[in-house]
């Protein structure tokens, strides 16, 4: 069957099974998300484990006796709604109550008091960051573009550095273990930084970040740590075991630049105190900055223009492969009357045969008066 009869079954099974179309769910609201051209919104429920997307009408919205808002622990009452075009189930939610508050809320802070009072939050235990990092341990997916964006800024500022990273999952049930596991190797190199980074997400996304066992294992590196997770307004537990807390990867990535500008800057200046003998060493300083500047600029030039060149030529490429392009040069494609087949060989065909020939502009409907083979060419070797 094809993918739209399929939907079509599932949701006709769905939404008649009798269970499914009054049913209450207690869960935690997440990504509190109204569309007013819809009349409508859209939330998550969830319960530390598993998500389920909701729908929630504006007329029913009226009719509440409170205004729900993310974090808050309540009661639904729907029916599940299987949306065909797009393969997705959604509970459509006909009646909300609120039960308190977020029991995954009580627990992060249950367990944000606990470290505290340990003291793994202490300023006291922050590290500064290395004055010339050259080399930089990066603890990320590497496909993410968060890790994109950090590579970018980072090696366009300090284009002499090294980043070493070591892949882990940024997110699921087993991202903090692995990012345990990212840690022991990355404290085994030669890095004198460690950055913990992914891009944005959900809150269900970034939960792994609130893991106590990777916290711990922060609070015990042997290297500074830096935390850049998701946007600026996201502040997993992880940002307050860290050294340095930057706000998004690139944060990050200026971060460790602004770093060399203050080490460049102290050379200069300690340079221009020792007197005018030391002029020529100053300004040769200086021509090298500008010309790591101008090679970085070229460089970036370089690779936007061969990202278009390819770009160009793959859109090229994909016109070449339209079978209607070729038809349009003069080709054509027979196909049997009857039964649709492709005619490659006359073996297929037999005279009185009803084909049919695809132009460009139409079909010709044709009948087989007789065969004649072609011998086949001769080739020189």
């Amino acid at each position: 069957m094809t993918v739209s009869q399929l939907n079509l079954l599932l949701r006709e099974h769905l939404e008649t099974e009798p269970l499914l179309i009054n049913i209450s769910v207690t869960g935690e609201i997440s990504n509190w998300r109204p569309v007013p051209a819809l009349g409508q919104i859209y939330f998550t429920v969830s319960d530390g484990q598993s998500s389920l997307g909701c729908v929630l009408f504006q007329a029913t919205m009226a009719r509440l006796s409170f205004i729900p808002k993310d974090k808050e622990q309540v009661a639904l009452i729907g029916k599940i709604r299987f949306f065909q075009k797009r393969g997705t189930v959604h509970l459509q939610v006909n009646h909300m109550m609120p039960v308190g508050k977020g029991l995954q809320s009580e627990q992060l802070e249950a367990l944000k008091l606990k470290l505290r009072e340990e003291g793994l939050f202490d300023e006291s235990r922050k590290r500064d960051l290395p004055r010339l990092p050259n080399h930089v341990a990066v603890i990320t997916s590497p496909e993410s573009a968060g890790f994109a964006d950090f590579v970018r800024v980072f090696s366009a500022g300090f284009p002499w550095a090294k980043v070493s990273v070591f892949p882990s999952l940024v997110q699921g049930l087993s991202a903090a273990t692995m990012m345990q596991k990212a840690f022991d190797f990355a404290e085994k190199s030669e890095a004198s930084v460690i950055v913990l980074l992914r891009g944005g997400g959900s809150k269900e996304d970034l939960s792994c970040f609130n893991d106590e066992a990777l916290i711990r294992r922060l609070g015990a590196s042997t290297k500074p740590v830096i935390t850049a997770i998701g946007h600026e307004t996201d502040t997993p537990l992880v940002d307050f075991v860290s050294d340095v807390r930057a706000s998004t990867p690139t944060a990050a990535a200026q971060l460790l630049v602004g770093q060399l500008v203050q080490t460049l800057q102290s050379v200069l200046a300690a340079v221009v105190e020792g007197g005018d003998v030391l002029d020529d060493r100053v300004r040769e300083m200086q021509r090298h900055v500008t010309s790591s500047l101008d090679r970085m600029y070229m460089h970036i030039d370089h690779q936007l223009k061969t990202a278009t060149q390819k770009t160009h030529m793959l859109m090229s490429a994909i016109k070449m492969a339209d079978p209607m392009v070729r038809l349009s040069r003069g080709y054509s494609v027979v196909t049997d009357t009857a039964t649709g087949v492709v005619i490659r060989h006359t073996d297929q065909v037999d005279a009185l045969d009803k084909l049919t020939v695809h132009l460009a502009d139409g079909d010709l409907s044709v009948h087989v008066d007789g065969k004649q083979l072609r011998k086949p060419l001769k080739k020189d070797f």
